[in-house]
């Protein structure tokens, strides 16, 4: 992949390295903010697994069991796109499709 890479990839006036999901409130924030608005009542439950390790492995297993996973997959990337464009604009990112 690298050998794709332009020659100019480390020039900071040209580009911007895009921020880690966790560093944009992507990570537990999300999932919980997710599972308060779709089911409520499942709160306590998911909240519980952001206690400890593997948390995610376990919120996937609970939103297959709740058949719930094309839902949090749009949800997520709806709140991806918002928080990248908020990112972008922050920081004066100009984005192109």
């Amino acid at each position: 992949m690298e050998e794709d890479l332009r020659g100019d990839i480390d020039d900071a006036s040209r580009y911007a390295a895009v921020p880690h999901g966790a560093e944009l409130g992507l990570g537990k924030r999300l999932a919980l903010a997710f599972t308060e608005e779709v089911l409520p009542e499942s709160l306590p439950e998911v909240s519980g697994f952001f206690r400890g390790p593997g948390a995610f492995p376990r919120f996937r297993e609970f939103l297959d069991r709740e058949q719930r996973i094309d839902e949090w997959r749009e949800f997520e990337r709806a709140e991806i796109e918002r928080a990248l464009r908020e990112w972008a604009e922050e920081y004066g990112v100009q984005i192109r499709s």
